[in-house]
């Protein structure tokens, strides 16, 4: 059952990323201009701030160019990674089933 609420989970992720995408294509196909929605205008609109002010400035540049990517990629990356941890998670927990099933 945990599996499948993780599976869930991942999914729902993807979705939305194909959601934002699609709703940046209807925005492009009704007037022409792709709106873009990086990680921190999403940031702003839920009230909270990108990091600024990293001494090291290489350090700032890079925090700077991860914020500028689309929140689209944020969204399927984690769905993916989710996904792999549940397959992981379902492996490990029929492995555990299977030594406790040889146990007695």
């Amino acid at each position: 059952m945990y599996v499948k609420t993780v599976v869930m989970a991942a999914l729902a992720c993807m979705f939305l990323a194909v959601g934002i995408l699609g709703w940046q294509a209807i925005g492009w196909l009704k007037d022409g201009h792709w709106s873009t929605m990086p990680l921190s205008e999403t940031l702003m609109h839920f009230g909270l701030s990108a990091p600024k002010g990293i001494s090291w400035i290489g350090v700032q540049k890079i925090v700077d160019s991860l914020l500028d990517w689309p929140i689209s990629l944020y969204c399927f990356g984690v769905g993916v990674a989710v996904f792999l941890y549940a397959i992981v998670l379902g492996e490990e927990l029929e492995r555990m089933r299977k030594h406790k099933e040889r146990m007695q």
